[in-house]
């Protein structure tokens, strides 16, 4: 008697169902939850620094490698309100420079006061928000 499809289907169905839990636990993910992220310190710019608004800075932050990150920026400082952040992708790194486009959002908030600020938040693997690190503020020379 020759296997039909349908057959076939039901045995790989079930060799996966079995098989997934063991491969899990030979990768690691046998229930195993990695620690969360951490940003541990924001490098540059620097808090209180001036940047001048034709240099598009990078946002450089220490944290825990291999976390995923957003970074966020606000008009104000306290309290701080996301307005702007580094878009639905998370920065996979310790850093972010902002494209053209997002600078000029950027450059918006400062405003009349020409004071911006910003974090970094500590993304859980839903992207929930684990912990965000200390705000800095950043002067833009026009």
């Amino acid at each position: 008697m020759r296997p039909t499809h349908r057959s076939i289907l039901a045995f790989l169905a079930t060799v996966i169902a079995l098989a997934t839990p063991a491969v899990a636990a030979a990768v690691g993910g046998g229930g195993s939850t990695p620690p969360p992220p951490i940003v541990t310190a924001l490098l540059s710019p620097a808090d209180g620094a001036l940047v001048d608004a034709s240099s598009r800075p990078t946002f450089a932050f220490e944290a825990t490698p291999g976390g995923r990150f957003r970074v966020e920026f606000s008009s104000s400082r306290n309290p701080f309100l996301p307005t702007l952040n580094s878009g639905h992708r998370t920065t996979p790194g310790d850093q972010f420079k902002p494209s053209t486009q997002q600078w000029r959002a950027i450059l918006s908030l400062a405003g009349s006061s020409n004071t911006v600020s910003w974090r970094v938040v500590a993304l859980g693997m839903t992207a929930d928000q684990v912990a965000a690190a200390p705000i800095s503020t950043l002067t833009v020379n026009r």
